[in-house]
């Protein structure tokens, strides 16, 4: 009886082991793992619908669609060498670009970042795509440490070879037309090994990039994920790059919407609070050094002048609106003085010249909330302020 009910525990105990071996768990080389449960129903939804030849939304993604993927995605990352950070270099780095922080005391398994409000914490499982109406989602996996958006089991893997068995079921149990909805398998789409492709690039790129500071990943980025980029350093203010910086002040000359892109300079944090981005107003040095071109820079008096006179910036204090003037000034007016004898297209007033005229009356008020300040510890800001004073109707001084 000894004898049996040893042998009963030993079974048992093998019996165990075996089925935490069927569970995805990952090991140094690579992950082990089952069919994901949320690959059935993508594959029931297809690639896409239409209903009456218009595109109609076949699916909700939820959160169980964004836990499914997540092993799938960090297989991906070992594949490409990605240093997965410890929970306190993740958090680090998390507050560095994105100004939010992450509280592992909370069972929360991702923290949202959303492509149009920084300030929106609620959760919401969207699909990136082109249409530029859909706000764009992405998640930070608190546990993993790393970034991603939503996608599909198949945008991902080739799941027809990796899981054979979803093949037969897609071949046998989907079908094209379901009553009044018509779809597009995912089989039958022509492209999807280019959008894995796409999809797993992005992936590897901006987690290289972001927490592994792999700059060489950033020629990458620009010329294939402008979009994120932008939503970086536009919506969360990520300014500590001068590569990005000077790839969107070109495309800032080139596009005639300046208050559009009035973000990218300065805007209001989460607390209704000013927030200037001085690494992007600093990086107009290197631009005038690279291009030699005063209209690359020219965009800062123009930034100023609307600041100072358009209706739209009257949200801002008028301390508010000084530190913002002074932040353009501490680059555009050393920049003034020393080329605009080269060239006409500099104007005839700096930046505080230009506010010396338009305060008039009120100047004396302004240079005082400026040396209260002290000067914002801006180090050209001094020089700029005796330099305007200089100017009188006719314009810059010899």
């Amino acid at each position: 009886m000894k004898f049996f009910f040893l042998f009963i525990v030993i079974f048992q105990l093998f019996s165990c082991q075996k089925n935490d071996k069927k569970e995805s768990t990952i090991t140094s080389n690579n992950i082990i793992m089952d069919i994901p449960n949320c690959l059935q129903p993508q594959l029931m939804a297809g690639y896409s619908a239409e209903k009456s030849e218009t595109d109609y939304p076949n699916y909700e993604y939820r959160e169980s669609d964004l836990d499914c993927s997540i092993p799938l995605l960090e297989r991906e990352l070992q594949k490409r060498s990605y240093k997965f950070l410890t929970s306190e270099e993740f958090a680090t780095k998390v507050f560095e670009i994105f100004n939010r922080k992450i509280d592992y005391n909370k069972t929360t398994k991702y923290l949202y970042i959303d492509g149009n409000n920084p300030c929106n914490k609620d959760i919401n499982y969207n699909k990136n795509s082109d249409d530029e109406m859909v706000t764009k989602s992405y998640y930070l996996v608190k546990n993993k440490s790393f970034i991603t958006e939503l996608l599909s089991i198949p945008e991902i893997i080739d799941y027809s070879k990796e899981f054979p068995e979803s093949k037969q079921y897609e071949e046998q149990k989907v079908s094209n037309n379901q009553g009044e909805i018509k779809i597009i398998k995912w089989s039958d789409e022509k492209e999807l090994s280019q959008i894995r492709y796409k999809n797993i690039e992005k992936l590897v790129n901006r987690n290289l990039f972001l927490f592994n500071n792999r700059n060489e990943q950033l020629t990458w980025l620009l010329f294939n994920d402008e979009n994120f980029l932008e939503i970086l350093c536009k919506v969360y203010g990520y300014d500590k790059n001068d590569k990005i910086n000077q790839h969107f002040i070109k495309k800032i000359i080139t596009n005639k919407d300046i208050d559009k892109n009035i973000p990218f300079f300065f805007n209001k944090d989460c607390d209704n609070k000013l927030k200037i981005h001085t690494g992007f107003i600093n990086s107009f040095n290197n631009v005038l050094n690279i291009s030699k071109k005063p209209n690359n820079v020219i965009i800062l008096k123009n930034i100023a002048s609307r600041v100072m006179s358009n209706n739209e910036y009257e949200k801002f204090s008028k301390e508010d609106k000084v530190k913002i003037i002074c932040h353009l000034a501490n680059v555009f007016d050393p920049l003034f003085k020393t080329h605009h004898n080269e060239s006409q297209d500099w104007g005839t007033l700096t930046i505080l010249a230009d506010a010396k005229d338009y305060y008039d009356t009120e100047w004396n008020e302004i240079t005082s909330i400026i040396i209260k300040n002290n000067y914002y510890n801006l180090p050209n800001l001094k020089m700029a302020l005796d330099y305007a004073e200089q100017f009188d109707s006719v314009g810059a001084p010899d």
